[in-house]
């Protein structure tokens, strides 16, 4: 996944912990201005359950740190930043549970 938000258009992301047995990930990424004048970074963690035998609920915790310039951007567009994030990490965990084994 591509992230740009105003100068910040490169970064990491990586599992930090991955639980099978649990079914929980936890997901941290950082970002920072190409010019070094701020950032941001995240933690996201994700618990999934079987709720039927076709049914299966994934529920996410994300924790958001924006720093310097990318933070006086407002909160607004943060937000929808954020939201498009969430909707493409959600679309490809539903294309890869929805996927024949």
């Amino acid at each position: 996944m591509t992230v740009k938000v105003g100068a910040v258009s490169s970064g990491k992301v990586a599992f930090e912990r991955l639980d099978t047995a649990a079914h929980t990930a936890e997901i941290l990424a950082t970002g920072q201005d190409v010019r070094g004048r701020g950032g941001a970074d995240l933690k996201l963690t994700s618990i999934v359950a079987t709720k039927g035998p076709s049914e299966t609920e994934v529920t996410t915790t994300l924790r958001v740190n924006v720093t310097g310039i990318l933070a006086q951007m407002g909160r607004g567009m943060v937000q929808d930043v954020g939201e498009q994030i969430f909707q493409v990490f959600t679309q490809r965990v539903h294309a890869e549970l929805e996927a024949p084994p």
